[in-house]
Protein backbone atom coordinates (compact mmCIF):
# COMPACT_ATOMS: atom_id res chain seq x y z
CA UNK A 1 0.00 0.00 0.00
CA UNK A 2 0.82 3.24 -0.50
CA UNK A 3 -0.65 6.38 0.07
CA UNK A 4 0.41 9.87 -0.61
CA UNK A 5 -0.40 12.94 1.65
CA UNK A 6 -0.01 16.88 1.49
CA UNK A 7 2.91 17.79 3.94
CA UNK A 8 3.43 21.20 4.10
CA UNK A 9 4.00 22.37 0.86
CA UNK A 10 5.55 19.12 -0.24
CA UNK A 11 3.99 15.64 -0.23
CA UNK A 12 4.77 12.34 1.83
CA UNK A 13 4.18 8.81 0.75
CA UNK A 14 3.33 6.09 3.69
CA UNK A 15 4.00 2.77 2.32
CA UNK A 16 3.05 -0.72 4.53
CA UNK A 17 3.04 -4.51 2.87
CA UNK A 18 5.75 -6.66 1.72
CA UNK A 19 6.67 -4.07 -1.93
CA UNK A 20 7.69 -0.23 -1.33
CA UNK A 21 5.03 0.55 -3.99
CA UNK A 22 5.74 4.11 -4.39
CA UNK A 23 9.37 2.67 -4.25
CA UNK A 24 9.06 0.81 -7.40
CA UNK A 25 6.78 3.53 -9.11
CA UNK A 26 10.01 5.57 -8.87
CA UNK A 27 12.35 3.37 -9.61
CA UNK A 28 10.61 2.41 -13.00
CA UNK A 29 9.58 6.24 -13.86
CA UNK A 30 13.36 6.92 -14.13
CA UNK A 31 14.12 3.79 -15.81
CA UNK A 32 11.95 4.94 -18.47
CA UNK A 33 13.00 8.36 -18.62
CA UNK A 34 16.59 7.49 -19.16
CA UNK A 35 15.57 4.94 -21.69
CA UNK A 36 14.39 7.64 -23.95
CA UNK A 37 10.99 7.25 -22.90
CA UNK A 38 10.45 4.58 -25.46
CA UNK A 39 7.23 3.92 -27.27
CA UNK A 40 4.76 1.33 -25.83
CA UNK A 41 5.75 -0.80 -29.39
CA UNK A 42 9.00 -1.12 -27.72
CA UNK A 43 8.07 -3.67 -25.08
CA UNK A 44 7.92 -7.25 -25.18
CA UNK A 45 5.83 -9.32 -22.73
CA UNK A 46 7.24 -12.47 -21.38
CA UNK A 47 5.38 -15.15 -20.27
CA UNK A 48 6.34 -17.85 -17.80
CA UNK A 49 5.25 -20.37 -15.25
CA UNK A 50 6.45 -18.38 -12.75
CA UNK A 51 5.07 -14.82 -13.48
CA UNK A 52 4.60 -12.24 -16.52
CA UNK A 53 7.29 -9.60 -17.36
CA UNK A 54 7.76 -6.90 -19.80
CA UNK A 55 11.10 -6.09 -20.74
CA UNK A 56 12.43 -3.28 -22.99
CA UNK A 57 16.27 -3.99 -23.86
CA UNK A 58 17.57 -0.56 -22.03
CA UNK A 59 15.00 -0.66 -19.08
CA UNK A 60 14.99 -3.69 -16.00
CA UNK A 61 12.82 -5.88 -16.05
CA UNK A 62 9.08 -5.50 -14.54
CA UNK A 63 7.27 -8.03 -13.01
CA UNK A 64 3.82 -7.47 -13.87
CA UNK A 65 2.13 -10.41 -12.08
CA UNK A 66 3.94 -13.39 -10.55
CA UNK A 67 2.48 -16.61 -9.22
CA UNK A 68 3.26 -17.21 -5.50
CA UNK A 69 5.70 -19.12 -4.27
Amino acid sequence: MALLEPDGGAWHVRQRGPLALADRVEETLDAYDAAGRPDQTAFRMRVEVSGQYLEHPDMPQIAVRTEPA
